[in-house]
């Protein structure tokens, strides 16, 4: 680089996203979306740090942020674009048409094996229960209840520590699609915040550009609401049976996939 060009150091895509959505109370919960996704739930610093393997601060002094990300919840709609021959938005709208729980068919998002909970890049993908009348629609909507089905391991395995999720913001891609968001809503059985900006990591960039013009706080010295947000829709959780009954599924399959490798490299 030849001298005098200035390198200016960036963030964590996931942190940036955090800041923006206002990840800053105890309880509160983000998607970032995009490729991967992942879960991260607020909590009081000191307290639950060590409840999982992922972990950062938030924006706001004396909060916690614990979780961690997926590896390929948006690699594997596109994946399935590519297969289907249909675009994503094409595929989603297919997917309206299928009653919840997929009519049977679950599917293991681990395309590129899994990061938070189960933390194993040996893990593949699966799709479970296919039947002569699975048709690309049905498939679909198994992928994108399985990605809720991820989010929701996160926050199960969360829960068992004591740590609670009372909402969740979105952002990314999934937040494009009303169905993907309110399949997630209704997985977790928690309100869904989607902002009007679906860049929020994009938009934490802002926020620390106009940190350091000291236009308001930098991370670590400010409270909630110091920081301007964009506004809100809330997308409500419709809860069924089938997505309680598809969640244990899926987590039960999980853990026989991974005990299949353990198995086989024992051999």
């Amino acid at each position: 680089i030849p001298q005098g060009i200035p390198l200016v150091p960036g963030t964590n895509d996931g942190y940036a996203t955090a800041w923006a959505v206002g990840i800053d109370l105890p309880g509160k919960g983000f998607d970032p979306g995009g490729k991967t996704g992942g879960l991260g739930v607020a909590v009081a610093a000191g307290l639950h740090e060590d409840a999982a393997t992922y972990g950062m601060p938030s924006a706001v002094a004396g909060v916690y942020i614990v979780g961690g990300p997926v590896a390929s919840h948006g690699t594997i709609l596109d994946w399935w674009a590519g297969i289907a021959g249909r675009s994503v938005q094409e595929l989603v709208e297919l997917a309206e048409m299928v009653e919840p729980g997929s009519r049977g068919v679950i599917a293991l998002p681990y395309l590129e094996g899994e990061r938070a909970p189960r933390w194993n890049r040996r893990l593949r993908a699966q799709l479970v229960g296919l039947a002569t009348d699975s048709d690309v629609a049905t498939v679909t909507r198994a992928l994108l209840e399985g990605t809720a089905y991820g989010l929701a391991h996160i926050a199960h395995d969360l829960a068992s520590q004591g740590i609670q999720l009372d909402r969740v913001v979105s952002s990314g891609g999934p937040v494009r699609s009303r169905l993907w968001t309110t399949i997630k809503a209704s997985v977790l059985e928690v309100p869904f915040d989607v902002p009007a900006c679906d860049e929020m990591a994009a938009y934490g960039a802002g926020l620390g550009a106009g940190a350091a013009l000291d236009w308001w706080p930098r991370p670590g010295e400010g409270r909630p609401g110091d920081w301007p947000g964009p506004e809100m829709e809330t997308v409500y959780p419709e809860p069924l049976s089938v997505y309680r009954e598809g969640l244990q599924r899926f987590i039960e399959l999980g853990d026989a996939a991974q005990a299949a490798l353990e198995t086989a490299g024992q051999r």
